[in-house]
């Protein structure tokens, strides 16, 4: 039991040590995949994988390691991202356990200028942002089998911090922490033609034990195409008090790209990719909870 509360811990740690990971400030999109499959005889079979994009990147990552099946997938484009991790495992004579674990961590840096048009000036300018959040997390464990699947949100502006959730779902515990779904919204302010650093990361996590010769499970943290930069609305001068119409304000990244009106859905092909990319493994056994 000890052996496996301490590798179920290392799994959903490579989301938070992912956190602390530097990327360059200019737009751009970085992937980094880790995860394990330990097989009958004790052997395991470590992986990590990272790619890089940058400009207007259409990003995507996709592997699938080992008999027990540990499963990431990520795709990122201006306004859109996706990430996904599943583990499944069965101690039975056709594919023993004792654990698959999988993890995935997508970073998205910019730097961002807000622009007024001519003919309005203001000091400070305060905006609505609005981000859309959708995903599961699930799980699924035949005695003695356990899951963990845990995704968490990152967002900070400079040195601020905007948004911070995370979920975890166990077979212990039921839901840990639920971040929140749809429309996430947040006021910040800015100063005109003073660019900062924005930047995103976004993060998933799956693991599945089982002990020989009994139990099975699953898990799955599938927020595939779901992370969607929203429009940016009401917008005032702090100062005067006054609004200013949202469709004249700006927010331009280094390659052009405007935070504040992005593209409101992604291209066909990379939907379709996507849609293919996450289609989340199978459980082996029906849902049993854990006594």
């Amino acid at each position: 039991m000890r052996g496996k509360n301490a590798l179920r811990a290392c799994g959903l740690a490579v989301v938070l040590l992912a956190m602390a990971a530097t990327t360059d400030p200019a737009f751009g999109v970085s992937v980094f995949a880790e995860g394990s499959v330990q097989t009958a005889d004790g052997l395991t079979n470590p992986w990590d994988e990272s790619k890089n994009g940058s400009g207007s990147p259409k990003l995507h990552l996709n592997s699938t390691h080992g008999p027990n099946q540990a499963f990431v997938g990520a795709f990122g484009s201006p306004g859109v991202w996706g990430v996904g991790a599943s583990a499944t495992v069965a101690a039975s004579l056709e594919g023993r356990g004792p654990i698959a674990v999988s993890s995935i961590f997508l970073t998205i840096t910019d730097r961002v200028t807000p622009i007024l048009p001519a003919g309005i000036n203001a000091d400070l300018i305060a905006y609505t942002q609005h981000f859309d959040i959708q995903g599961t997390t699930s799980g699924s464990a035949v005695s003695p089998g356990y899951f963990d699947a845990a995704a968490s949100v990152r967002v900070t502006q400079g040195s601020t911090g905007l948004v911070d959730i995370s979920e975890t779902l166990t077979s212990d515990m039921g839901y840990v922490e639920t971040m929140p779904r749809g429309d996430l919204s947040w006021t910040v302010g800015v100063t005109p033609n003073v660019p900062f650093n924005l930047r995103m990361d976004l993060g998933a996590s799956a693991l599945a034990f089982a002990i020989e010769d009994a139990g099975s499970a699953n898990a799955d943290a599938d927020f595939s195409h779901t992370f969607r930069w929203g429009e940016v609305t009401d917008v005032f001068d702090v100062t005067t008090g006054q609004p200013i119409a949202a469709s004249d304000f700006h927010l331009y990244g280094e390659d052009g790209f405007d935070w504040a009106h992005p593209l409101a859905v992604p291209e066909p092909a990379t939907r379709a990719l996507a849609i293919v990319g996450f289609v989340g493994l199978a459980a082996f056994a029906p849902r049993r909870r854990r006594r």
